[in-house]
């Protein structure tokens, strides 16, 4: 793999003509993090991660008596609009790395009369629930 590697290098295109870049990868400094400072986007990064814990807490709960596993269900979401924003702007990804058909915005908390809502997981900026069918109650 050396040869190979090494053929690729000299036939990427060089900054600066060339000029100051080392002659061989082999003796190519390693590129250090902070030279990659400006494509690093802080709020990015969060609302992934905010999805991400949402989409592993979903999946956690497939396991649950009472929510069906191999049928889509719609998600229902309590938050703040900002939260909710973020979910439908990932609703794509949600919908592929879930069982999630839809994404419904909550007004209110369920009551604790309405036993068809499954509480999934609560933190700080969000609230979610399945709602299961009345043929599943």
């Amino acid at each position: 793999m050396p040869y190979l590697s090494e053929e690729l290098y000299q036939r990427l295109p060089k900054p600066n003509n060339g000029q100051n870049s080392s002659p061989s990868l082999c003796i190519t400094p390693y590129p250090q993090s902070s030279e990659f400072n400006q494509y690093h986007n802080k709020t990015i990064e969060k609302d992934v991660a905010t999805i991400t814990d949402a989409i592993d807490k979903i999946n956690s709960h497939y396991s649950t008596p009472g929510v069906p596993r191999h049928e889509p269900v719609t998600l229902y979401i309590k938050s703040s609009s900002s939260i909710s924003t973020l979910f439908k702007e990932y609703f794509e990804l949600i919908k592929s790395l879930t069982n999630i058909d839809n994404i419904q915005i909550l007004n209110d908390e369920p009551t604790v009369d309405q036993k068809e809502y499954i509480h999934i997981a609560t933190t700080s900026d969000y609230r979610l629930f399945f709602k299961l069918t009345d043929d599943l109650e």
